[in-house]
Formats: C-alpha cells, sequence, structure tokens
C-alpha cells in the first residue's frame, strides 16, 4: 500500500476485505475485478493474489467474518441473559446490530451464493444452519417458558424475524446520526414482541 512518502506498507487482509466489501455493494460482484480492489490501494491486482488467488475466495472469506461476528454476538446475548425470552431477543437484537453497522458485508452474505465455489459454499451453509439452530433453540426455550406463543413452529418464527432482519440492509440509510445500538433495540423488541401477545 503507497504512502504520501512514496514508502509502501504490506497489505492486510482485513483491508483487503472491507474494501472488497465496500466495491461489492456499490457496483455488484460481477462488476468489480480484482483490478478494481488492487487499485484502491495503489497496487496492482497480482499483490491481491498472496491473499485472495480468487475473487471468490475473497467473497467466501467475507461470508465466514460475518458469520463470525453473528454467532460471536448469539453467544454474548446468551449469556448476558436472565430469561429464555429476553435470550432470544438480545439475539435477535445482535444480528440486527451486525445488519445495521455492516451493511457492505451484510451484503455480501445475504447475496452472490452462486458465486461461491462449491467446497467452500458449502461449509457457509452448514454454518449458517447451526447458527439458525441456535436461535430456534433460544426461541423454542422461551415456548417452553410460557414466554413466547407455543401456536407457532420456531423454526419458522425465526426464519421469518431473520428475513425481516435482514431486509434492513436493502433499505437502511446508514449515516452519523444513526444509533446502531438504539435501533436494534427498537426493532428487535417490536419484531419479538408479535409472539408474546404484548404489544
Amino acid at each position: 500500500m503507497r504512502t504520501g512518502g512514496g514508502q509502501t506498507q504490506p497489505l492486510q487482509r482485513e483491508q483487503i476485505l472491507g474494501e472488497a466489501a465496500r466495491l461489492f455493494q456499490e457496483r455488484g460482484y460481477e462488476r468489480t475485478r480484482m483490478q478494481d480492489i488492487a487499485a484502491t490501494f495503489g497496487v496492482t491486482h497480482a499483490a491481491l493474489y498472496y491473499y485472495f488467488p480468487r475473487k471468490s475466495d475473497l467473497l467466501a472469506e467475507l461470508n465466514l467474518s460475518a458469520l463470525d461476528i453473528l454467532v460471536t454476538g448469539a453467544r454474548a446475548a446468551e449469556e448476558a441473559s436472565a430469561s429464555p425470552s429476553e435470550r432470544f431477543q438480545r439475539q435477535l437484537e445482535a444480528h440486527i446490530r451486525f445488519v445495521v453497522g455492516n451493511v457492505p458485508l451484510a451484503a455480501c452474505f445475504f447475496l452472490y451464493d452462486k458465486a461461491i465455489e462449491p467446497a467452500a459454499l458449502k461449509k457457509i451453509r452448514e454454518l449458517r444452519r447451526r447458527y439458525t439452530e441456535m436461535l430456534t433453540a433460544s426461541f423454542a426455550a422461551a415456548q417452553g417458558a410460557g414466554e413466547f406463543d407455543n401456536g407457532v413452529d420456531a423454526k419458522t418464527a425465526v426464519n421469518t424475524l431473520l428475513g425481516a432482519a435482514n431486509w434492513m440492509y436493502r433499505w437502511l440509510v446508514v449515516d452519523d446520526g444513526v444509533d446502531s445500538d438504539a435501533l436494534a433495540t427498537q426493532i428487535g423488541t417490536m419484531l419479538a414482541r408479535g409472539f408474546t401477545g404484548r404489544c
């Protein structure tokens, strides 16, 4: 990476991933070339191949990064909760906070599965399944405690709620005035309360 004094500094994986996510969101995955990503650092695309031999490797790594954030957030919410329903709501809020705070990364996570190599996609889908099962177990526990409506299927409910949360990346306009924590709490409360019978 070039600096003002003509010196060079080695590229960092996180820098490359962040710029790739931004460009994939702005231009679309197919319309973004490795050369476009490299140009933002003032280097040739060959410099990126040391870290990511193929553009699809970038996309796969972005998906794994997203999953790491989501699972970490869900586990933290689980440990900090006092009741099953609170645990699920905090996990949902953590998911929303991920979308709000990482819109380019979220967009890469929700789009472009077909561009990921089959072996990598299989791993990503398995990790997604485990994450969804974690939240489904929390929802079912809240049902078992009488805190959520037992008349709905837990898996269907969780997928519906995650679908609503995921779609935020399409309409959310993020600026300096957005309080991601407050927004996550507001939307998470609104969505979760639909299963408690309280409003």
